[in-house]
């Protein structure tokens, strides 16, 4: 305080004026040093006190680098309070602890699958014909003749077709003919080559005899790859008009395996939500570019995951801003409303990364009974700045 005054009554004794401007800020100097010296004793009491609304866990001060540390949030709890009510946090409200008085939502929910579908011991082919079955297997027969028809028609008004062609030498596919097709697919991911052909290969160094053990040539391959079809075309409704699906094409596929991936199997407590990156150069309305990722050009799916296994709970693939939405829909809130939902009130722990992590996002979630824990951005807005100090 004596510091203060010597410097007020340096910069402000230069001139006679100045004088009586001195007498009076010091005065007023002083009282407010009093004041906030006040505050500061009133928090250090409040420090030994335990707060009923918002428990910070968070690593040491060594733990804690420039980028992101791992917190975890509880409250507040007001059942009163609609779901979506924002609550405004102060820095006061917030203390480091290391331990909780807070009861946490107990899980109430049977993981496992079904019962009634898996009664019986199941083989890996046995489990993958529920999630991919017959239904499927049909509608793509039906949308991949259809297209080629389609296509083949166009051509041959445009003039004869080349005798050596995929268009001239079509056939229709059948069920059996999809179901090789699907299994090449398989083979192909877990037997990465350079090039489609290689797969085909008899040289020595590329040979793999699956593909032709199992009774498909490349040609036909090929000639199915380029009719592959999951909906139809005509039925497509064009972007800006009502109606319009920017997911048409694949949505009589993707629509029933998320369906079958909530119902069939329920996880275990602590879940994830993350983005994944389909890698695609195709033209697409939605398709995206990041920098820095191993995958610069391709389609966004946000996932909900069972943090143990990986299995895939929800899925929602990201399609960019459509007419109609609200200016909020792609909120990481209504994100993670939209794809959690089906697990809220049932005492999941939800991990995030600090892409998703808000206090906003934590206390919506509390509401629901569903813990969170993430990683997070120091300049989050909401987050106490005391215990994210800068380097």
């Amino acid at each position: 305080m004596v510091a203060i005054k010597k410097k007020l009554e340096f910069y402000l004794s230069w001139t006679k004026d100045y004088g009586k401007l001195a007498r009076l800020l010091i005065p007023t100097v002083e009282l407010e040093f009093e004041s906030k010296l006040q505050d500061c004793q009133e928090l250090s009491a409040l420090d030994s006190k335990e707060d009923p609304d918002f428990t910070l866990h968070a690593n040491s001060d060594e733990d804690i680098d420039s980028d992101s540390t791992e917190i975890y949030f509880e409250g507040p709890r007001d059942e009163e309070a609609p779901a979506t009510t924002r609550s405004p946090l102060v820095s006061d409200d917030w203390i480091e602890t290391t331990t909780s008085t807070i009861p946490r939502p107990l899980f109430t929910a049977q993981p496992g699958p079904r019962a009634e579908l898996f009664s019986e011991p199941n083989s890996p082919y046995q489990i993958f014909k529920k999630f991919i079955d017959e239904d499927f297997f049909g509608n793509l027969k039906l949308e991949t003749n259809r297209y080629a028809r389609a296509t083949i028609d166009r051509e041959r008004k445009k003039g004869p077709l080349n005798p050596r062609s995929h268009l001239e030498m079509w056939k229709a596919v059948s069920v059996s003919e999809l179901k090789i097709f699907m299994a090449i697919i398989i083979h192909m991911s877990l037997v990465v080559k350079t090039r489609l052909k290689d797969y085909w290969s008899t040289r020595s160094e590329l040979r793999t005899t699956y593909c032709r053990d199992v009774g498909m040539i490349r040609p036909r391959f090929e000639a199915i790859l380029s009719m592959l079809h999951l909906n139809d075309n005509a039925s497509y409704v064009a972007f800006g008009q009502p109606g319009h699906d920017p997911l048409h094409k694949i949505w009589t596929f993707l629509d029933p395996l998320v369906h079958k991936f909530k119902t069939y199997y329920y996880p275990c407590q602590p879940l994830t939500i993350d983005e994944a990156i389909c890698p695609f150069r195709g033209r697409i309305r939605f398709r995206i570019y990041i920098k820095g990722k191993p995958h610069k050009y391709g389609i966004k799916i946000f996932e909900l995951c069972e943090s143990s296994s990986g299995y895939a709970c929800n899925i929602e693939v990201y399609t960019g801003k459509q007419p109609g939405q609200g200016a909020d829909y792609n909120s990481t809130l209504k994100l993670v409303e939209r794809i959690a939902a089906p697990y809220f009130n049932r005492g999941h722990v939800i991990y995030f990364d600090r892409w998703f992590s808000s206090t906003t996002l934590f206390q919506f979630l509390w509401r629901n009974n569903t813990q969170s824990v993430g990683t997070i951005k120091k300049n989050r807005r909401g987050l106490p700045k005391i215990h994210f100090p800068k380097n």
